[in-house]
C-alpha cells in the first residue's frame, strides 16, 4: 500500500470560461426596428424562446433592414445556445461576408471560436480568435481570453494559455477567475513560483459573497496542490487559510494530513484526517481519509488499531457502495430529472442538493457545462413539446369555431334560399318586360333606371348564389386544413417526445456513468482494504525482511 494510490482525490480545478449567454451589441447603435427591439426585450427577460421565434418570423418577412446586422448577431447567439450550430456558424460566415462595421465581425468571429471549440476543432477555434480586432465589449473580451487560455490548454500550450490571460481585459469583477486560470496554467507550464504567485493574489482578495469565498478557498487548495510535492511545510500553513465548512474544506483536511504525513509527522497527520473521519462518508475525500488513517497508524506500529480501522472501512464503504447502486437505480427511474428540471442552466446555480440521488458525487456534474447543456436541451425540447401541445388545443378550439360557423350559417340558409328565390331571373326578366310595356312612351330614362336596376338585382342574385355555392366549399377546405395541421403537429409531437426521451436517456446516463466510477472507486477501496486486512493477519507478514 503506497501513499500514491491513496492520493487521487486531492486536485485543483480549472475553472472554464463563461457560457452564459450576452446580447452582442454594437456601442453607440440605437434599436430601430420594432420587431428587433420586442426579440431583444424578450431576451432580456430570458424568454430566449421567444426572442427566437420572434427574430425567425421577422427575419421571414423580410422586416429586419434597420437592424439587420445586430439582429442576425442576435439570431446565431440564439441558435447556438439552442445547439443549433450548423445553422449559426452558416449566419457567422454570412455576416462576414458583408460590408459589415467592424464590431459585427468581431462578435462573428468569438462566435466562430466557440462553436470550433466545442466541436474540438481546435485548430479552426484558435484562427477564429486570432481574428478577433479590439471592438469587442469588456465582457465578450474577457470572454475571449478564456476561451483562448481553454483552447491553448486542450492543445497541451499552457504557457501559450498563460500568455493569453496576462494582463486581464475583461470586466474587474471577472478578473479572479482570470486570475485563477492564469495560476493554474503557469503552473502546469512549470512556472510553479508565477502561477503560486497568481493564486495567492486570488486567495487574499477580500471576499463578502459565498461565491467570492469558495474561490479564495479554491485557490488556497490549489497553491497547496502545486506545493505538496516539493514544500509540505508550506503547504500545509497555506491550507490553514482554508475554512473549515466551506465547500473544498474536505479537500483541504486531507491535503492537510498528506502534508503533515510528507513531513515526516505520522501522528499530526492524524489529527486533520480523525476530524475529517467524522464527516459523511458520501465524501470521496473523507472515504479516502478512513484508508489514509490505518495507513498511519501502521507507519507508527499500531498494527492492531490500523486492522480494527481497516475493517470498518471495508463496512462502511461496502455499505457506501450499495447506496451509491440504490441512487443510481432512483437516477433510472426518472428522480434525477424531477429535481434539475428545477434549474435554469442557463443560469449560474445548482438544483436542491438535499433532492439528488447521489448528491455528493453528482455536484461537480450538475455544474459541468456538458450537463447543463445537456439538461437545457432537454428544457428546450420540452418547451417545443408543451408549444406543440397548446397548438393541437388550439385546433381543437378552431374546429370549435368553425362549427359554430357552420351552424350559424345553416340558420340562415332558408332566408338565404326566400331572398334568391325573389331574385330569381325569370321571375325578374317577367316584371321587367311588365314594367317596360306598362311605361308611357316618352319615359326613356325612367326606362334606363329600370334596366339599371335589373343588373344590381342580377349582380345580387349572382352574389348570393356564389355564397351558398361557395359556403360549402369553404367549411370543407377548413376543415381540411385543420386536419391536415393537427396531423403535422402530431407527428411533429411524436418526434419531439420521441427526442425529449433520447435527451432523457443522455443525462441520466452521464449521472450514471459518474456514479458508477465512483461505485468502483469505492469498491476499489473495499479491496485495498480487505487486501491489506489479510496481510496483516497472515503470519507470514510477520517474517523478517518482509514488505509491510
Amino acid at each position: 500500500m503506497t501513499m500514491r494510490r491513496l492520493l487521487p482525490t486531492f486536485c485543483g480545478l480549472l475553472l472554464s470560461a463563461s457560457t452564459a449567454l450576452a446580447a452582442p451589441t454594437i456601442p453607440g447603435q440605437r434599436v430601430e426596428n420594432a420587431r428587433y427591439g420586442e426579440a431583444l426585450f424578450h431576451f432580456y427577460k430570458q424568454d430566449y424562446f421567444t426572442a427566437l421565434t420572434l427574430l425567425m418570423a421577422a427575419r421571414s418577412q423580410g422586416r429586419l433592414e434597420r437592424d439587420w446586422f445586430q439582429a442576425e448577431l442576435l439570431l446565431g447567439s440564439l441558435k447556438l445556445s439552442y445547439g443549433l450550430t450548423d445553422s449559426a456558424e452558416r449566419i457567422f460566415n454570412r455576416l462576414l461576408r458583408q460590408q459589415a462595421p467592424r464590431e459585427v465581425h468581431d462578435h462573428a468571429w468569438y462566435y466562430l471560436a466557440q462553436l470550433a471549440f466545442q466541436k474540438d476543432r481546435l485548430d479552426q477555434a484558435a484562427h477564429a480568435l486570432a481574428q478577433i480586432g479590439d471592438r469587442l465589449p469588456p465582457d465578450f473580451a474577457g470572454r475571449r481570453q478564456l476561451l483562448s487560455a481553454l483552447v491553448h490548454m486542450r492543445q497541451g500550450d499552457f504557457a501559450g494559455a498563460a500568455t493569453m490571460l496576462d494582463p486581464w481585459h475583461g470586466p474587474p469583477e471577472d478578473e479572479p477567475y482570470g486570475r485563477y486560470n492564469l495560476g493554474v496554467a503557469l503552473i502546469r507550464s512549470g512556472q510553479l513560483e508565477a502561477g503560486v504567485q497568481q493564486l495567492r493574489r486570488v486567495g487574499r482578495i477580500p471576499a463578502k459573497t459565498e461565491e467570492a469565498l469558495a474561490l479564495r478557498d479554491q485557490a488556497n487548495v490549489a497553491i497547496a496542490r502545486a506545493l505538496l510535492p516539493t514544500q509540505p511545510q508550506q503547504a500545509k500553513r497555506v491550507l490553514q487559510q482554508v475554512r473549515l465548512q466551506g465547500p473544498v474544506s474536505n479537500l483541504a483536511l486531507l491535503g492537510a494530513g498528506w502534508a503533515e504525513l510528507m513531513a515526516g509527522d505520522h501522528r499530526a497527520a492524524l489529527v486533520p484526517w480523525q476530524e475529517l473521519r467524522r464527516r459523511s462518508i458520501a465524501d470521496p475525500a473523507v472515504q479516502e481519509a478512513m484508508l489514509a488513517i490505518p495507513y498511519a497508524l501502521l507507519q507508527l506500529q499500531a498494527r492492531e488499531q490500523a486492522a480494527n480501522l481497516y475493517r470498518t472501512a471495508t463496512e462502511l464503504l461496502s455499505a457506501e457502495a450499495g447506496r451509491i447502486e440504490e441512487a443510481m437505480r432512483e437516477i433510472e427511474r426518472g428522480a434525477l430529472l424531477q429535481v434539475t428540471l428545477q434549474i435554469d442552466p442557463r443560469k449560474n446555480e445548482l438544483p436542491p442538493l438535499e433532492h439528488v440521488p447521489g448528491r455528493a458525487y453528482l455536484g461537480t456534474l450538475l455544474a459541468s457545462h456538458g450537463f447543463r447543456r445537456a439538461l437545457q436541451d432537454y428544457q428546450d425540447i420540452d418547451a417545443l413539446a408543451a408549444n406543440l401541445r397548446w397548438w393541437l388545443g388550439e385546433l381543437d378550439q378552431l374546429e370549435i369555431v368553425l362549427a359554430d360557423h357552420r351552424s350559424r350559417f345553416e340558420r340562415k340558409l332558408p332566408e338565404l334560399e326566400q331572398r334568391l328565390a325573389a331574385l330569381a331571373p325569370t321571375a325578374l326578366e317577367q316584371r321587367y318586360q311588365a314594367l317596360k310595356a306598362a311605361l308611357p312612351l316618352g319615359k326613356e330614362a325612367d326606362l334606363r333606371a329600370l334596366e339599371r336596376q335589373l343588373r344590381e338585382l342580377r349582380q345580387r342574385h349572382a352574389a348570393l348564389g356564389s355564397i351558398k355555392a361557395r359556403a360549402e366549399d369553404d367549411f370543407l377546405a377548413f376543415e381540411g386544413r385543420i386536419q391536415l395541421m393537427r396531423e403535422r403537429v402530431a407527428a411533429l409531437l411524436e418526434r419531439v417526445e420521441q427526442r425529449r426521451d433520447t435527451q432523457q436517456q443522455v443525462l441520466q446516463q452521464q449521472a450514471l456513468q459518474a456514479l458508477g466510477e465512483r461505485r468502483d472507486a469505492v469498491r476499489s477501496q473495499v479491496t485495498q482494504a480487505r487486501f491489506i486486512l489479510a496481510q496483516l493477519y497472515d503470519p507470514a507478514a510477520e517474517r523478517p525482511g518482509r514488505n509491510r
